[in-house]
């Protein structure tokens, strides 16, 4: 096979739209090796028949260095003398990867051995065609007639596969760079390391912004560097699981550092945040306060971290012309901001508790306003575990009406808005406030908001679903429920018999790694565009939110955003928090057929387009609309109301073929959003090629990865949590 002809194969593969039916449950790993994974799958316990199906695994053959080819000739040698004493000879066969015990719907890391047995193998070396490859290739293809054998001798069926060896190399392949992933110069090229660009989506998730004057919140990687401090930070606040609240000499002493700063001439002069070197930074760690259980630990740390937000505060927003009785020449008599940036690892779980202490202290907030305020106006991501609330709560009660600070007495604060609340009675509170935060005291709270993939789009759990009040106070309209319904408790039914939220109803939908979502996952996407369009703010949510729901955000934003399914993926999961994203394997083969649906659906307006162009006398393309506004469809788009009622699963949709459900037009503006999660815009993005969201510009062919591959990454990304 010449690089050419693998170049063409490989784009016939990426092509294809493989329902499930013809590859599950054979790729659950139903071999008859595990009884209770057979036994849920109902494949027979000698194991699941193969399926009629033709794969592509690509196998690279590096040539051995020196050491390896010693060591390879003396096992060579060692070999040929067994041989010759023994009758038998022993051929090639496929590895057969172990399985844990019970029953496993995300069995990723047997997927590459899995998938192989189902595939034609093509043998590549960057070297070219030499002695080596063409033995591997006979190894390959020992183990097919192994498994072949195997099979028929089991009454499994199946077909039989090839193995080809690219004779060319690595040159030719620079004709097509999407099949390049490392070029000759070892540098990677359109490929996406998983590890490295999750980590990107969470810093760009988390970078440094602004809750308050001159308090930021944002991620370790904000903390500035050796010569570069752009935002001007003066403090940096580290949380994290093993430090301790500042005590009040830490305090001091850092006041009195800052102090001598601030009388240097250049601060004197009063120039601000100059963006100096961190040289001149003061860097503190605080404890993330979580997990406290007793009583006497919520009094000591509340007291703690609430002297802490009053020391930032004053070092964040002093009077702007303080007096001072010092003698001290060090200590200026006007008093100058600090920037202070309140960090931790992920940017979103162990700053949450101080940064919503400080709302509330520096901004005279309640709890549930404070959450809120992070929220909406901060637009900032966080997270608080559940068994964090009773603290917070605590912090919320013990806000003092005044707070001695540990630093010089010119520091001291003037009264705010926090402490003159704190001050007042309870009782003051009045019956509006109260039921304006119930969502916060209804029992299904659990201490986090929804996951926000989206400004308009969150991702959650059942309980975010039946707790209407909490979606009133974040402007969601419409609700998703896949598989969990949120109709059934008085209140989200009343909610949605009032016409307050809309819910699309998605039944006889379970995590079972049996039922489907492709048929679905059309109806719940163009739902969440309608929603979209509207103005509205959509809720997608399964029972956990990590499987069914995910695999209905991960389609609509690779429709939305004009990504393949490998960003959307890493995107997604970076801005779930502190909540892992499973789809389990039959979801992901979904999700990869709805790839190819959706570069399908925008070649096919692209070519509409360019036949408009052609037709149109003046040479002038006017605007088409590809919407089923547009189109008549087949049957009548019903509108959210009825939408609401309609069960889609067993009755209205897998009876249906997907080919006939393709064969209508998608109802999404495909890549209306574009870069927006990434601070640019595409250009004529109707005009481009699908993959034109990517933030790092790779071309979509080459994100395409074959399944075994995909399924290797993943694999190789979640061992990193568990």
């Amino acid at each position: 096979m010449t690089a050419a002809q693998f170049a063409k194969v490989h784009a016939q593969y990426n092509a294809l739209d493989v329902p499930h039916s013809v590859v599950f449950p054979f790729l659950h790993g139903v071999d008859g090796d595990n009884v209770a994974q057979n036994t849920f799958f109902r494949a027979p316990l000698s194991g699941q028949p193969a399926p009629n199906y033709r794969g592509l695994t690509v196998v690279r053959a590096d040539l051995p260095t020196p050491a390896q080819q010693a060591q390879m000739m003396k096992q060579h040698q060692q070999e040929q003398r067994r041989r010759n004493d023994c009758v038998m000879v022993e051929t090639a066969s496929f590895f057969t990867p172990p399985q844990n015990p019970g029953v496993n719907l995300r069995n990723f890391k047997i997927q590459a051995a899995k998938y192989a047995t189902i595939s034609d193998i093509v043998i590549y070396c960057p070297f070219g065609i030499h002695e080596g490859a063409v033995t591997l290739a006979k190894w390959f293809r020992e183990a097919q007639e192994t498994c072949w054998e195997n099979r028929l001798e089991r009454k499994l069926g199946g077909l039989r596969y090839n193995v080809f060896v690219v004779t060319e190399a690595f040159d030719a392949f620079e004709q097509f760079p999407h099949l390049i992933a490392i070029d000759r110069h070892g540098v990677p090229h359109d490929r996406v390391d998983f590890v490295d660009r999750e980590r990107e989506e969470m810093q760009r998730l988390t970078t440094a912004t602004a809750i308050d004057d001159n308090v930021w919140l944002g991620c370790s990687a904000d903390v500035p560097l050796i010569r570069a401090n752009p935002n001007g930070f003066s403090i940096c606040i580290e949380c994290h699981d093993a430090a301790d609240v500042p005590d009040s000499n830490k305090l001091q002493h850092a006041s009195q550092f800052l102090d001598a700063y601030d009388s240097l001439p250049a601060r004197s002069e009063g120039k601000g945040f100059d963006g100096d070197g961190p040289s001149d930074l003061v860097h503190l760690e605080c404890s993330s306060v979580s997990g406290l259980t007793e009583e006497a630990q919520f009094a000591k740390a509340a007291s703690d971290i609430l002297n802490l937000c009053a020391w930032i505060k004053a070092q964040a927003q002093p009077p702007k012309a303080a007096l001072t009785t010092s003698t001290q020449a060090a200590v200026p008599s006007k008093r100058l901001p600090h920037r202070v940036l309140l960090h931790c690892g992920d940017g979103y779980t162990e700053t949450s508790i101080l940064a919503l202490a400080y709302l509330m202290y520096a901004r005279g907030l309640s709890l549930p306003e404070a959450y809120l305020d992070l929220q909406e106006r901060a637009k900032r991501s966080f997270f608080v575990y559940a068994r964090d609330v009773a603290f917070l709560k605590k912090l919320e009660h013990s806000a003092p009406s005044n707070v001695d600070l540990m630093g010089p007495p010119s520091r001291a604060l003037t009264p705010t808005p926090a402490s003159v609340r704190a001050a007042q009675s309870a009782a003051a509170a009045t019956k509006e406030a109260t039921a304006s935060h119930a969502w916060f005291t209804n029992p299904r709270f659990e201490g986090a908001f929804p996951s926000r993939i989206l400004p308009f789009l969150y991702l959650g759990n059942l309980n975010h679903a039946l707790n209407p009040a909490m979606l009133h106070a974040l402007g969601i309209t419409h609700v998703v429920s896949v598989g969990e319904s949120a109709l059934h408790p008085p209140a989200a039914s009343a909610a949605a018999q009032a016409g307050r939220i809309s819910v699309l109803d998605l039944k006889n939908v379970s995590d079972d790694g049996i039922d489907p979502l492709r048929s679905t996952m059309r109806v719940a996407v163009e739902y969440i565009e309608s929603a979209r369009r509207s103005g509205g703010k959509v809720l997608v949510h399964c029972r956990v939110g990590v499987s069914r729901s995910t695999t209905i955000v991960l389609a609509y934003v690779m429709a939305h955003l004009d990504m393949t399914l490998v960003e959307s993926y890493l995107l997604v999961r970076s801005r779930r928090l502190s909540i892992l994203i499973q789809p389990h394997l039959l979801f992901f083969w979904e999700l990869r057929g709805w790839e190819t649906f959706v570069a399908s659906q925008k070649a096919k307006r692209q070519q509409a387009l360019r036949e408009h162009s052609a037709m149109t006398s003046d040479g002038q393309v006017a605007a088409i609309d590809c919407s089923l506004e547009a189109k008549k469809r087949a049957q009548p788009t019903l509108p959210p109301r009825q939408l609401t009622n309609k069960p889609v699963g067993a009755s209205c949709g897998f009876a249906a073929s997907q080919q006939q459900d393709d064969a209508f037009d998608l109802d999404v503006d495909i890549g209306q959003g574009a870069g927006s999660p990434y601070g640019f815009g595409v250009a004529n993005v109707a005009d481009r090629a699908f993959g034109s969201g990517s933030p790092s510009g790779i071309k979509a062919d080459a994100l395409r990865l074959n399944w075994g591959f995909l399924c290797r990454e993943i694999a190789a990304l979640n061992e990193r949590y568990f």
